[in-house]
């Protein structure tokens, strides 16, 4: 059983890395820094925001071109029995699932497949993101996930709640000034049923490096816009006519 002090340093962990994952989350869904900078102090001038959701893109690019084509399974003796096995247990879910489960990858540079017995008997396995999930392996060659941390909230429901993995049990808990269990049991499992998948050696996001670019190329964009919409509605020559500057700005407006 993993000790209540064990649990609240990977919550605490999980919390530090939340802004990192969190800014990831936000440029995937079009959410850009061009989106937040001041208005302009003038407010008769354009102030578009033009933004180009790159990091979207990549990630659909990457994810397409992997898995453009469903994962097929094939055995070297030709062994029908086993590929039927296979076939029961997955063709209703994997390939929906592995799609997911790249997109998540590119996105965040890493995620967690959790294998789990549905209601019905079936196997199964969910994908929490590293905004919600947080593990600690065993220190093995294989680096193997010994412990396995979620904390999430209920819609509707203000508490917070944490799910944890290890090699026998599935506990539950209420965040209260502590921990406070609400169910334990056996997991079904030999081992903890959460493994990692990272995107890459270093765990890193398809877009992380392109970032800065795309803040640069939105702000260009945007004033590029925002200029030719100035001229546009510029006063070029005025004459005959006795106007104050207040005037002609709110003529403009």
């Amino acid at each position: 059983m993993v000790k209540d002090k064990l649990i609240l340093n990977l919550i605490k962990e999980l919390d530090k890395q939340r802004p990192k994952y969190l800014k990831l989350q936000q440029y995937y869904n079009g959410d850009h820094r061009v989106l937040h900078e001041k208005s302009k102090v003038d407010s008769t001038k354009s102030d578009e925001r033009v933004f180009f959701n790159y990091c979207r893109k990549t990630v659909s690019n990457y994810t397409g071109y992997l898995l453009g084509k469903p994962v097929n399974y094939s055995h070297r003796k030709g062994d029908k029995e086993f590929l039927d096995t296979v076939d029961y247990y997955y063709s209703q879910w994997e390939k929906e699932h592995n799609i997911n489960l790249k997109q998540q990858t590119e996105i965040y540079g890493t995620v967690f497949e959790t294998a789990y017995i549905n209601t019905d008997g079936e196997f199964r396995c969910a994908i929490f993101n590293p905004l919600e999930m947080i593990v600690l392996n065993d220190g093995s060659i294989e680096r193997n996930v010994s412990v396995a941390v979620r904390k999430y909230q209920v819609p509707f429901d203000e508490a917070e709640y944490v799910d944890v993995w290890d090699n026998e049990h599935f506990s539950r808990y209420k965040l209260e000034e502590g921990l406070k269990q609400l169910e334990q049991k056996k997991h079904f499992f030999s081992r903890c049923p959460v493994t990692e998948i990272p995107n890459n050696d270093l765990k890193k996001s398809a877009f992380a490096d392109i970032i800065r670019i795309v803040d640069v190329y939105n702000s260009i964009n945007s004033t590029a816009a925002n200029e030719i919409q100035d001229h546009r509605s510029a006063y070029l020559v005025i004459e005959n006519a006795n106007l104050t500057h207040e005037e002609a700005q709110k003529m403009k407006e």
